[in-house]
C-alpha cells in the first residue's frame, strides 16, 4: 500500500471543492486541518496504528476523546459546504466555512444567521447525529 505524505495530499486533483485521496497509507501526515474537503474513496487505510488520538492534532484544538474523534457531514447548510463536528478532551467543537468554534458557539450562530429554515434544522440534525454519535 502506497504512504502518502502531506505534500502528496497537496497534489491530488480538487473536482467540485472536494480533494480525490485514493487509497493508501494517511499515517505519515497528522494534521488533516488544511484538507477539510478530502474525500477518501471506501477502501482507504489510515494504516493499523492509527488512533486519530494522542499524535494526531484537529484544528491544533487537541486530542480526541474517543474512538470517534469526529463526524464530517457534507452537502448541507445554505453553500452546501461540509460540517466537521470533533469530539475532543476539551469539549466538542464544529468546523463549517470558515467558522471554528464550540458547539454552543455554533448553536447561537446558526440560529442567528439561519433562524429557523431548512438549513438552520440541517445544522441542528447534525449537531444531534454527533452527540449520540459521540456517546459512551
Amino acid at each position: 500500500m502506497k504512504k502518502y505524505t502531506i505534500e502528496d495530499v497537496k497534489s491530488f486533483e480538487v473536482v467540485n471543492g472536494t480533494r480525490k485521496c485514493p487509497t493508501g497509507d494517511y499515517t505519515e501526515i497528522k494534521n488533516f486541518a488544511e484538507f477539510e474537503s478530502c474525500s477518501f474513496d471506501e477502501s482507504c487505510s489510515f494504516g493499523k496504528s492509527c488512533s486519530f488520538g494522542e499524535s494526531c492534532s484537529y484544528e491544533e484544538l487537541g486530542e480526541a476523546k474517543t474512538r470517534i474523534p469526529f463526524i464530517r457531514i457534507n452537502n448541507i447548510g445554505s453553500r452546501g459546504d461540509g460540517c466537521t463536528i470533533y469530539n475532543l478532551k476539551k469539549g466538542i467543537y464544529v468546523r463549517t466555512g470558515c467558522f471554528l468554534g464550540t458547539i454552543k458557539e455554533f448553536q447561537a450562530a446558526v440560529k442567528e444567521r439561519h433562524g429557523s429554515s431548512k438549513y438552520a434544522k440541517q445544522y441542528i440534525l447534525a449537531v444531534k447525529l454527533a452527540k449520540v454519535s459521540f456517546a459512551e
